[in-house]
């Protein structure tokens, strides 16, 4: 990395996502941007670095969790979210992100989920709890499968023939038009938030099972949601490609 290089804002907002849910775009991605400035200009962390800080800071969030310091868990949690951030904008505003860092990412990031988990349901003690938690993890990176199945239903499409749009998935379509708009996304829970309802709501009210339950909840509503959505984008891509080449 370049410590003399001296990078500006508008450096870093280059690689700010075009749409966004409405905690990214007026928490996350702000502190995140800030930090990538700081640490870009500093020049003495690398993204992997940052990312072994997230980890850390999941791991305080654990330790927290486990010795009932509720308020410190769910800032240490957040806090390593915004780092988890970080390490990407860092990696690609500085051309310096590696094959290993990408993978040191996904494993950082199911690290620090599991061990919160762990930490909770250790704390709290009650089996009903376990299994509710078990479920979430489970959803939670069960979204890599889902979006593996509906790549192969996209690949499907291409080989046979494209289904019709149905009209709630018009009605999605629409939706994601006017919301970008104001650079919002239409799926507006993301892993992010549904991590925050958990290890944030959770933590202030100290009501475990019914968050995680919540949590739980809005996971399979997304699910549903993006299921839609996704194949709705598939099926204007592939109808409108096919239209291009009857053009053509």
């Amino acid at each position: 990395m370049n410590s003399s290089a001296q990078f500006q804002m508008s450096d870093v907002v280059r690689f700010r996502p075009e749409i966004q849910t409405v905690l990214q775009k007026w928490v996350l991605q702000p502190l995140a941007e800030r930090l990538t400035l700081k640490f870009a200009n500093q020049g003495n962390l690398t993204p992997r670095h940052i990312t072994m800080l997230s980890a850390g800071f999941g791991t305080l969030a654990a330790l927290a969790f486990l010795l009932q310091l509720n308020w410190v868990g769910m800032l240490s949690f957040l806090l390593a979210i915004i780092l988890d951030l970080v390490d990407g904008k860092l990696a690609r505003l500085t051309g310096s992100g590696t094959a290993f860092g990408i993978i040191l990412d996904a494993i950082s990031d199911i690290y620090r989920v599991l061990i919160a988990a762990l930490a909770i349901v250790v704390s709290v003690d009650h089996s009903a709890l376990a299994l509710l938690m078990i479920v979430f993890v489970g959803l939670h990176f069960g979204e890599f499968l889902v979006n593996q199945d509906i790549f192969r239903v996209s690949k499907l499409w291409k080989e046979t023939s494209v289904p019709a749009i149905t009209s709630f998935q018009q009605r999605l379509l629409n939706r994601s038009q006017l919301l970008k708009k104001y650079g919002l996304k239409l799926i507006c829970l993301h892993y992010q938030e549904r991590l925050m309802i958990l290890f944030g709501f959770g933590a202030v009210t100290q009501k475990w099972t019914t968050w995680t339950l919540v949590a739980i909840v809005v996971t399979l509503l997304d699910y549903y949601f993006k299921y839609h959505f996704d194949l709705a984008l598939i099926k204007q891509h592939l109808q409108e490609d096919e239209g291009e080449v009857q053009h053509a």
